[in-house]
């Protein structure tokens, strides 16, 4: 988050990318996380990519959802 305030979002982007998540939970926060640096580097068609790709998985996750209706 502090790479991507400084807009530094592509370092922000990597180190999430590289990130190994403990469980379900952490890895929704971890890609959560990277739509929202998307968003806030204007890279939307990335966003909404990978937001169609968490809906398709994951129909009724209301937070997917959300953030698929907010883009």
């Amino acid at each position: 988050i502090l790479l991507s305030e400084k807009k530094q979002y592509d370092a922000a982007l990597s180190v999430l990318a590289h990130t190994q998540a403990n469980d379900d939970a952490e890895a929704k926060q971890i890609s959560l996380t990277s739509i929202d640096i998307l968003n806030r580097a204007n890279r939307y068609p990335d966003s909404l990519n990978q937001l169609d790709t968490m809906v398709a998985n994951n129909p009724d996750d209301l937070d997917f959802l959300y953030a698929r209706s907010i883009v």
